[in-house]
Formats: structure tokens, C-alpha cells, sequence
């Protein structure tokens, strides 16, 4: 058999190899599957960190990638939560749980890393992250004898 008849065979076997993969009912739930996983991951990342996981191929490298840029627990990604915590302010069109929900996200992060900040204080960073429509409230809450604190 001259070099011919052997690039005609392997060009036959591959061709029936990929004629089977392709035909694969599983693999293509498979990839299906996974595509879908992948979606949700990209609609719940932000557009500016959308640029971190553009060479993702496939969910799992897609939440390795965010995994490994988020879930550090390094002095900056406290620093980070810190900040964010502090600086966070709600606006007058943002609905209330949500950013209480956020608040809440970012002190229990904070939490798992082992930064422990006093109840006292994070009421008070709440009360001071209501825009002035909350005036009222945060007086009357500031006036009693005990500050509210969150339930966990």
C-alpha cells in the first residue's frame, strides 16, 4: 500500500470517527447543556467583567475563571468588599431589599474572610447608605437606645 492508500484510510477513519461524534445523541445533550449553563453565567456577570471570561470555551472554564477571580481571600479582595460596603449608597429609584440584599451579601463575604465589624457600626453604615428620602427613619432609629441589628 503506497503512502496514498494510506492518507485514503485515514481519511476514512476520521471521517467515520467524526460522523459518530457528530451523531452522538448524549455528547450533543451534553453541549446543549452546557451552552445553556454558560448563558446564565454570562447574564448574571457585569459588562465590565465580561472581558475576563471572553476566551472561556465552556461553563466549568467560565466558573473557574470567576471562581478564581472572586472567591480570593486576600487582603485585596477584603479591601475590595470593604470598600464597596462602605461606599455603597442606594439611589432614590433602587428598590429597598434589593440593596439591603446587597448589603447584606457583601457583610456576610466579609464574614466568611473573617472580618468581623461590629453590629453597632453596620447599622449605622445602613442607615447612612439611604438616600435623603430616609431622613426620618434614620432619626427616629438613631434616637432609640439600642441600635437594630441584622438577624441572621
Amino acid at each position: 500500500m503506497g503512502s496514498r492508500g494510506f492518507k485514503c484510510q485515514v481519511r476514512t477513519n476520521f471521517n467515520s470517527f467524526s460522523r459518530r461524534i457528530e451523531s452522538n445523541p448524549e455528547l450533543e445533550k451534553w453541549d446543549q447543556e452546557d451552552l445553556n449553563a454558560k448563558s446564565e453565567l454570562i447574564l448574571i456577570v457585569s459588562p465590565g467583567e465580561l472581558n475576563q471570561i471572553k476566551n472561556c470555551k465552556t461553563s466549568k472554564d467560565l466558573w473557574d475563571t470567576l471562581s478564581k477571580n472572586f472567591e480570593s481571600k486576600g487582603p485585596a479582595r477584603k479591601a475590595t468588599l470593604l470598600k464597596q460596603l462602605i461606599l455603597h449608597k442606594m439611589k432614590d429609584s433602587d428598590d429597598v431589599r434589593d440593596h439591603l440584599n446587597k448589603f447584606s451579601d457583601t457583610v456576610d463575604k466579609l464574614s466568611e474572610m473573617n472580618v468581623v465589624i461590629n453590629e453597632d457600626l453596620l447599622s449605622i453604615m445602613m442607615l447612612y447608605s439611604l438616600p435623603p428620602f430616609f431622613e426620618t427613619f434614620r432619626i427616629a432609629i438613631e434616637s432609640r437606645d439600642q441600635l437594630p441589628h441584622q438577624k441572621i
